[in-house]
């Protein structure tokens, strides 16, 4: 059984996004926000997989607004996916991208 690390939930959120469990995934997600902020990411691809453009948007910009360090992967991956999601016609992600901790760029 999984514990309730952040990553440990985060995991469990993916598992029900993929049943297409949403509610339970934003559950798990934001109680991994509180612990990581980073886990802001996969918050925002799930609202993608919901189809919330806007939802999503709000999570990358949070990442952004708040990470103090320009070459995190989170910080890079948010600012390249917001400037993706002003193309209306983008295609929204159907899956989580998870990212390691050690990435530093594309």
């Amino acid at each position: 059984m999984l514990g309730e690390g952040s990553r440990d939930l985060a995991m469990q959120a993916l598992c029900y996004a993929k049943l297409k469990d949403f509610a339970a995934a934003d559950s798990l997600l934001q109680k991994a926000t509180t612990i990581d902020p980073n886990y802001h990411w996969h918050w925002g691809n799930i609202l993608e997989m919901q189809g919330d453009r806007e939802g999503a948007i709000f999570h990358y910009e949070w990442i952004i607004s708040r990470d103090n360090s320009p070459i995190t992967s989170y910080y890079l991956n948010s600012k390249s996916r917001l400037r993706d999601l002003k193309d209306p016609n983008v295609t929204l992600y159907k899956k989580i991208r998870f990212l390691q901790k050690k990435e530093r760029g594309f």
